[in-house]
């Protein structure tokens, strides 16, 4: 299988790659900002993340 390459000018380059680490950034923050969860859980905080009655998790 042959590959093909693209030659794009350093200008146009320069600018995808400051794009594309914009976008790491600001995906990466929403991530921090988004699962910022507390150093730990109490048990009914914990069977509610996991989706489970209190007494199914206390099992």
């Amino acid at each position: 299988m042959e590959s093909l390459q693209v030659q794009l000018p350093d200008d146009l380059q320069e600018a995808i790659k400051a794009m594309i680490g914009d976008a790491l950034s600001e995906a990466i923050k929403d991530v921090q900002t988004k699962n910022s969860f507390p150093p730990y859980l109490n048990k009914g905080e914990a069977s509610t993340y996991c989706g489970v009655s209190r007494g199914i998790f206390n099992s």
